[in-house]
């Protein structure tokens, strides 16, 4: 709301970035409330061992995250690079759209990640091949009807979002949403393996 009121008021790009930042650090103080009250008095402690050992223990799940991100990204840095800001500003406008719709397959693998662990480890393949099954069959019928809507409505879509001058963006739109359908697919079976 903060960064919202500096930007409708006229503020710079500054005010705005200091409203996420502020809104980030309430966050924080208010899970870190929750989270002492409900379920856990902790106190922060500065180990070097400790985090030695979590560094180095961490360093693959690190790599994969840094190698994921970069995968993700490289498109709009070519881009820029090749087709100039033009070009990367309406091809971000449709990819922060498509971006958005990743937290469902997130959810969904974090959600069933703990009991697809569980059926595993107790050697219940059958009835984790049937979990996961469902889950894909799930994704598949929430990704597949957004695919067509998008590629529909996407002229709709972007100008309602960011305004006539951005209508070039709904031809990234309609190509980009398709993306999402295995974007969809491939979260589940990274969380399976």
């Amino acid at each position: 709301a903060f960064a919202l009121a500096m930007l409708l008021t006229g503020h710079g790009i500054l005010m705005v970035m200091l409203g996420f930042a502020i809104s980030a650090a309430a966050a924080l103080i208010i899970n870190a409330a929750v989270v002492w009250k409900k379920f856990s008095r902790f106190t922060l402690k500065f180990g070097l061992a400790k985090w030695k050992h979590l560094l180095i223990s961490g360093l693959p799940f690190w790599l994969s995250a840094l190698l994921m991100t970069a995968y993700y990204r490289i498109d709009t840095l070519l881009l820029s690079g090749i087709k100039g800001f033009t070009a990367t500003g309406l091809y971000n406008a449709a990819y922060k759209i498509v971006d958005s719709f990743t937290l469902i397959p997130l959810a969904v693998s974090f959600a069933f990640y703990p009991t697809l662990s569980r059926l595993f480890k107790d050697k219940s393949n059958t009835t984790l091949s049937i979990l996961y099954k469902k889950a894909f069959y799930y994704l598949t019928i929430i990704a597949m009807p957004m695919g067509v809507a998008f590629t529909l409505l996407a002229a709709r879509i972007i100008n309602f979002l960011y305004g006539s001058d951005f209508s070039p963006a709904a031809a990234a739109l309609q190509i980009l949403i398709w993306a999402e359908l295995f974007i969809f697919l491939n979260y589940l079976m990274g969380a399976t393996l």
